[in-house]
């Protein structure tokens, strides 16, 4: 014999929140969003494009370092690369 339990909060405790209804609506009224500042204000997000590239360099370095794990004394056991720069013919 089954037993149907009504879902609780904590069932939804491991899912994201993207995944959710929440957060496909959050997503859609993003993009609908975008979609009309860049439809609307071309000129002024244009003014403001370089300084957004130069904004996203230090995001994308914090941001993906941590994939590196720097910090860590996995150095020692690399085997170091040495690199030999080719001579220059003598005339």
């Amino acid at each position: 014999m089954k037993h149907c339990h009504p879902q609780t909060p904590q069932d939804d405790a491991g899912r994201s929140f993207w995944i959710s209804y929440k957060g496909a609506l959050v997503v859609g009224l993003g993009v609908l969003l975008g979609y009309f500042l860049l439809t609307g204000h071309s000129r002024h997000v244009a003014s403001y494009l370089p300084y957004a590239f130069l904004l996203m360099c230090p995001l994308m370095h914090f941001f993906m370092h941590g994939k590196h794990q720097h910090g860590k004394d996995s150095h020692d056991s690399a085997t170091p690369v040495v690199v030999k720069m080719p001579s220059s013919p003598k005339s």
